[in-house]
């Protein structure tokens, strides 16, 4: 299944290579998509929240996970809604704050509220990738769904230096990471 995942990263990441560099500069028209109006009496669509928190496993105590900021998201169409991962961060570690991931949920892409899950869907955790997300933690997701129905999710681990990381899912709750 790894070498799965890591061909499906490949082909992304040429796919975009090929993209950015056959589209002729002039060519915007053809194949952007909107145009799109910003609503400044909704932004921003989700804030920071000190009401949230969850069992950080390698604190060994609860947290407030989202306190500082959320930022970065990453959106997907699922079941008729809009599927935001963010990236929230707490106030606590020598990185000024760890990230973890974040799921909240929108019927019109706007009011995310009512969908917003308490505890992160992906964090730093005693796993494969523990030495590489301790303390700074994992940033930047992005999402594309698979021709079968699963997610596959690049984003970033920091522990003072950012590397590239994958991980899947089948439903964006539960995910599985790569290395």
């Amino acid at each position: 299944q790894m070498a799965r995942v890591v061909r499906i990263t490949q082909i992304a990441v040429w796919s975009t290579l090929l993209l950015l560099t056959s589209v002729p500069a002039d060519a915007d028209d053809m194949w952007a998509f909107g145009p799109f109006i910003r609503l400044e009496h909704e932004n921003p669509v989700l804030e920071p929240r000190s009401d949230t928190s969850f069992h950080c496993p390698m604190q060994g105590r609860r947290i407030r996970w989202e306190e500082k900021d959320v930022f970065n998201p990453s959106a997907v169409v699922k079941d008729g809604q809009v599927q935001l991962i963010y990236r929230a961060e707490d106030t606590v570690g020598n990185l000024a704050g760890t990230s973890r991931l974040g799921l909240a949920l929108s019927q019109d892409g706007v009011d995310f509220e009512a969908g917003r899950r308490s505890e992160p869907i992906l964090y730093p955790d005693h796993d494969v990738n523990e030495a590489i997300e301790w303390q700074g933690g994992l940033e930047d997701p992005r999402v594309v769904q698979t021709e079968e129905g699963g997610y596959v999710m690049t984003y970033t681990s920091y522990d003072g230096t950012a590397r590239l990381c994958v991980a899947t899912s089948p439903d964006l709750l539960s995910w599985i990471k790569h290395g």
